[in-house]
């Protein structure tokens, strides 16, 4: 039933509620931004904000394939091949099974709303996700990326990559805080992490806690120069107020650190890969699944059905266990 049919008898469309009124034609771009406000999927689900984030992207990135200014009902099955055929040639199989996932989303969610008569995005099979596939740092290699950090005159570098060897993820970086950190126990106690983030402690390992040693002496006293706002400017100043423990964001020293990554032997370097490899060594020395799990901040159920075979998988690839 289109929203005409659904008018009041009685009022001419003009002087209908406006909540009433048939939509006009949108175009893609708005149609996009309608859908990121709506923030709802199937079964009136509510999408989080990270998902929000991603579906934007990646919804930006069909728009600028076929135009954002096009009419949303004139975008038919023939352009979503294209804009995949090229995504394939471009991207891996775990994007491109996340691009898909937002079209049918997107356009499942026009489709219920009548913004468009058909759903183009119907016609596409969606393939399985690819199986799970872990990247992690040989020992060599760790111990090649560590011999550099060490050298650096910035602590902070060295100290997020420790961190993110002891199981934290990248959100959690960003947000922690010395609050959360007892160097004299050795011991992170993470709470009021990120939506989605389990609270826990993880024991911290002697190269951490001698990392976060030294980071936190050049913190101290940039957070006690009386020139901090000039030293550190906008954000940066501000997060040191705030107690964080890195006052550069997750996203900048990741890709600090991907400028090592010919030097320890993997095309990609950032906190998710030295996560995996603190993963990977703990298993190799003995660590139980149910305490790996709990170290990266997984439930013991999903640890074992989703990612312990590819844990173990890249850790014998790369060295760690036979």
């Amino acid at each position: 039933m289109t929203r005409q049919a659904r008018l009041p008898l009685d009022l001419p469309p003009d002087l209908a509620p406006v909540e009433a009124r048939p939509e006009p034609g949108l175009s893609l771009g708005e149609a996009i931004e309608a859908f990121l406000r709506a923030g709802r999927g199937r079964g009136d689900r509510s999408y989080s904000q990270r998902t929000l984030r991603e579906y934007r992207l990646r919804l930006s990135r069909f728009a600028a394939a076929v135009g954002p200014e096009r009419s949303l009902r004139s975008i038919a099955v023939e352009d979503l091949r294209r804009f995949v055929a090229d995504l394939a040639r471009r991207e891996s199989d775990y994007r491109l099974h996340d691009h898909l996932v937002t079209l049918k989303s997107f356009f499942g969610w026009a489709f219920r709303e009548g913004l468009v008569e058909e759903d183009p995005s119907a016609r596409f099979m969606l393939p399985a996700a690819p199986e799970r596939a872990i990247a992690v740092l040989s020992p060599q290699g760790l111990e090649r990326l560590r011999a550099i950090l060490r050298e650096r005159p910035d602590p902070q570098l060295r100290a997020f990559a420790e961190l993110a060897f002891c199981g934290l993820r990248r959100q959690e970086l960003d947000a922690l805080r010395w609050a959360h950190v007892d160097l004299a126990g050795g011991i992170l106690r993470l709470s009021g992490m990120p939506r989605g983030m389990k609270d826990r402690e993880i024991p911290l390992h002697r190269e951490a806690v001698e990392a976060l040693a030294q980071h936190r002496k050049a913190w101290e006293a940039l957070a006690a120069a009386p020139d901090l706002a000039v030293q550190l400017r906008g954000a940066a100043s501000q997060r040191v107020r705030e107690g964080r423990v890195f006052y550069m964001t997750a996203r900048r020293l990741s890709q600090g650190l991907g400028i090592w990554a010919p030097t320890a032997g993997v095309p990609e370097l950032g906190a998710e890969i030295l996560r995996w490899t603190g993963a990977a060594a703990a298993l190799a020395l003995g660590e139980t699944p149910e305490g790996i799990a709990a170290r990266l901040g997984v439930g013991e159920d999903y640890f074992r059905a989703e990612v312990q075979d590819a844990l173990e998988a890249a850790a014998r690839k790369a060295g760690w266990i036979r």
